[in-house]
């Protein structure tokens, strides 16, 4: 089995950096504070 390296992570970046798109990471105070944790929520 092939263990990635940190260069391969890189190049394999490298390959789908154009397909990237960001979308923002949301928290909500109040939903942290039922949960008694920190949460994050991807907005896709």
């Amino acid at each position: 089995m092939h263990i990635p390296s940190y260069e391969d992570m890189l190049l394999a970046h490298d390959r789908i950096v154009p397909h990237i798109r960001r979308t923002p990471v949301r928290t909500s105070d109040y939903l942290n504070e039922l949960a008694g944790c920190q949460l994050f929520f991807k907005c896709e």
